[in-house]
């Protein structure tokens, strides 16, 4: 760890040397000490989430296309949300829930297998810390139809070079502060940023206009709210 954190700060150091921005360095040694200084990040022993919306998932990456089933976990008006998926990874399946505190922008995830029960924590990077919130500025459309049981509505934005698209259904609490989670957790700065209706983001596209196809899409199959959820740490051995 010693070592990678001296290679990233000669690295960051070379290049800020360069723009003469002589007091970046010590910014850049600072950000990059506490990113990797994750003790104080708290492990509760267990945590419990009244909501779950469970979505398929389709992402195009360096990867190349990628399928994914996951729950979203969440609590009326909390920006801490749980995110739930099962994962293959040579021959070996693994449970994982990610817990992600978006006003303390950090994270907690739990992964287990047959020989493993650990819980690594994590600091999410704030590229915008000191800098005025920005607006994606969604359209309402009058297009409408039923994912999951709910009736949503659709919207629709352009930010830079890409095409947005999502199905909002209203509901009777505040869930506005679960979707910012979310984008931000699946780098979807147009949902985090965006200016829609609060609702259940049932479902939703991400296409750049030169491309073919949507390089991100998601879909709800089922809603259970109000339906508890308590996920026990016991066990997990902390990082």
């Amino acid at each position: 760890m010693k070592r990678l954190l001296s290679i990233c700060v000669l690295l960051a150091g070379s290049t800020l040397f360069a723009q003469e921005k002589t007091d970046s360095l010590r910014v850049v040694t600072e950000s990059l000490r506490t990113m990797f200084d994750t003790k104080d990040i708290p492990v509760l022993p267990s945590y419990t989430f009244q909501h779950r919306v469970h979505y398929t998932s389709f992402k195009i990456s360096w990867k190349g296309e990628q399928n994914e089933a996951f729950d979203l976990l969440f609590n009326t008006g909390s920006g801490i949300i749980g995110m739930r998926t099962q994962r293959e990874e040579e021959g070996r399946k693994m449970d994982m829930l990610l817990v992600f505190d978006h006003p303390a922008l950090t994270s907690v995830s739990f992964v287990h297998s047959d020989t493993l029960n650990v819980a690594m924590r994590m600091r999410i990077p704030d590229p915008t810390k000191g800098k005025a919130p920005g607006v994606v500025n969604f359209e309402k459309t009058k297009e409408q139809r039923t994912i999951a049981g709910q009736q949503a509505t659709k919207w629709t934005a352009e930010d830079g070079n890409e095409l947005i698209e999502l199905w909002v259904a209203p509901v009777a609490m505040d869930v506005a502060p679960v979707f910012k989670a979310w984008g931000k957790l699946h780098g979807q700065s147009e949902v985090t940023k965006g200016d829609f209706e609060s609702g259940l983001v049932l479902a939703g596209s991400m296409k750049y206009k030169d491309g073919e196809k949507a390089h991100f899409t998601f879909e709800a199959t089922e809603v259970k709210l109000d339906t508890p959820y308590t996920f026990s740490t016991e066990g997990y051995t902390v990082q």
